[in-house]
């Protein structure tokens, strides 16, 4: 029996029991965890206690407060993506990244676009009943611009993990099974708010061709089942390119 993971509403209930205000501090954002981890009610349980303990362990008498609760977090969700994807280590800041101020003013909407869902979709109702209620960005440009890095920074900000995607990995010449690592990396970062970085994502997102023969036939297959899962996907995707001109347009 499959059982559909809890949606905002029962989540928010669910860390209402396992961790009430009694324990939380001032500067947790809650709303924030509840969009970015999409967790089972047992996990939820087992992180709390977690996170409260970590934050006795203190010794200073400390709530539990946003960096704890991502610690917690990472104690009990391990996402199965070693094989597909490499964790990087997020430590960018703003100051590291050197762009135009129009540039950083995009990256800082994005960050709060994701920062703030919640609050838009739900509680506003804004957009509610859309399919993609997560953030997708694509960056394009010459090498060495900056693309990889200010993914780095949008993950350090938001205090995701970030898991960079081994395109070798997960492309395959046996029909289905690319199809089959992508679903893998798309549910397990919604399900750990961990962020996806496509790096060089013109090799999977290319512009689809007339059909010609099966070859072509299946190549656009995977490119349509990837507009499938971009569109369902909740949680926050960046797709980094040098040849633009090749990314298929319905991406865009």
């Amino acid at each position: 029996l499959r059982l559909a993971a809890p949606d905002s509403n029962a989540r928010q209930a669910l860390w209402d029991r396992y961790l009430p205000g009694l324990f939380r501090a001032p500067t947790l954002d809650l709303d924030a965890a509840i969009a970015k981890y999409a967790l089972t009610p047992g996990k939820i349980e087992r992180v709390a206690n977690t996170a409260v303990q970590m934050a006795m362990e203190r010794g200073d008498g400390s709530l539990v407060d946003s960096p704890t609760l991502d610690r917690a977090v990472r104690e009990h969700v391990h996402p199965r993506l070693s094989s597909l994807a490499r964790l990087v280590e997020a430590r960018a800041t703003w100051s590291d990244l050197i762009l135009s101020e129009e540039h950083l003013i995009l990256l800082r909407t994005l960050v709060q676009h994701y920062r703030h869902r919640r609050l838009v979709h739900e509680t506003w109702g804004i957009g509610r009943n859309t399919r993609n209620q997560g953030v997708c960005a694509l960056m394009s440009g010459p090498p060495g611009t900056g693309k990889t890095l200010a993914a780095n920074v949008i993950a350090s900000e938001l205090g995701m993990e970030l898991f960079q995607v081994d395109l070798s990995s997960v492309a395959s010449k046996y029909i289905g099974e690319t199809e089959k690592s992508l679903a893998l990396i798309f549910e397990e970062a919604e399900a750990t708010g961990a962020l996806i970085l496509f790096d060089e994502a013109d090799s999977l997102f290319a512009k689809r061709t007339e059909v010609k023969s099966s070859v072509d036939r299946y190549a656009n297959l995977e490119v349509n089942y990837l507009l499938q899962k971009m569109e369902d996907y909740s949680g926050i995707c960046i797709l980094t390119t040098n040849f633009e001109k090749s990314i298929d347009d319905a991406f865009k």
